[in-house]
């Protein structure tokens, strides 16, 4: 496959993870930001497909999510091998670095936001 990315819409993406959070409250303080999340799911494709939206997302809010790819070392340890951030409600189609033993992503969150929606498809290339 060539350098470019697949095409956002068309082609065989594959839904990985669908899950929304919120934070915990904490008694009548508030809401505690919401913890990162470990994707289980084990990815060995280069290509993902991301989404982190809020329902309770203010307009000047921008920033969704750091993501995280990550490989398990022999001592059982994630290991960052790459770093991305994904804006709040605009989906994207990350590159992610290619190993043998797949790779996962781990992704945290601004302490600003209360609640998340994340959305995970995986590129199928066909052969």
């Amino acid at each position: 496959m060539s350098n470019q990315l697949p095409d956002f819409l068309t082609g065989t993406w594959l839904q990985r993870y669908h899950v929304g959070f919120e934070g915990d409250r904490v008694g009548s303080f508030g809401v505690a930001p919401i913890r990162p999340v470990l994707i289980p799911f084990l990815f060995t494709q280069p290509y993902v497909r991301l989404s982190v939206d809020s329902i309770q997302k203010k307009t000047n809010w921008t920033f969704g999510a750091r993501v995280y790819q990550t490989i398990t070392t022999q001592l059982g340890f994630e290991d960052v091998i790459s770093e991305h951030t994904l804006d709040l409600g605009k989906p994207e189609i990350i590159n992610m670095l290619l190993f043998p033993d797949g790779y996962r992503l781990k992704l945290s969150f601004p302490t600003w936001l209360v609640d998340v929606d994340i959305v995970i498809h995986e590129y199928i290339e066909a052969n």
